[in-house]
């Protein structure tokens, strides 16, 4: 459901079953995303948003701010990016597990909203698209987080430790991830 909310604007509510909380999230050129608990009316969340009216609207400047110095990605570069990302991705996420001695099942290429890529627990990695759009190292990066998954399957101390162990650098490159967003450049 959409509502135009005043000094907000455009605001988008979803219910979710599995959120606990209150959830604010933006997309990129488009709208503020409220993800409502189920167990939560979309009037209370409503209600919740306008009495936090502050903190929502220093969100948004924020989101903004970052938004001013990028462009959103357009279909035609969507295409060539999953042109390019078919040629790359899947050989090189190949030659990184060989070396690593690490064994990975299928690899598919999607163009997520959010995530950079995954690991499921049969060792399948998903990874995005956008990924192409992203320096080497940064590239290899995000690889090698999804490879060290096939032998932990979480973010535990000794994934951390095994990351790094394969990948010298890993939280430097991992802080320095923060600083891009899928959708926006």
């Amino acid at each position: 459901m959409i509502i135009d909310l005043p000094e907000i604007g455009k605001t988008e509510f979803r219910k979710n079953k599995r959120a606990k909380h209150l959830k604010l999230s933006y997309r990129p050129f488009e709208h503020l995303v409220v993800t409502v608990p189920y167990f939560m009316s979309i009037k209370n969340a409503a209600s919740y948003i306008d009495s936090n009216q502050d903190r929502v609207i220093k969100f948004l400047a924020k989101i903004k701010k970052i938004e001013k110095d990028k462009t959103p990605v357009s279909d035609e570069l969507i295409k060539l990016m999953r042109k390019e990302a078919k040629e790359y991705l899947p050989s090189r996420v190949r030659e990184l597990a060989s070396t690593n001695n690490l064994v990975v099942n299928e690899i598919h290429l999607k163009n997520h909203k959010t995530k950079w890529g995954s690991c499921s627990s049969k060792n399948n990695i998903n990874l995005n698209i956008n990924l192409i759009r992203l320096p080497n190292r940064l590239i290899d990066y995000i690889i090698m987080h999804e490879l060290a998954h096939t032998v932990h399957h979480n973010h535990s101390s000794e994934y951390w430790k095994f990351l790094e162990k394969i990948l010298p650098g890993a939280k430097a490159l991992d802080k320095e991830m923060k600083g891009y967003r899928v959708g926006v450049y």
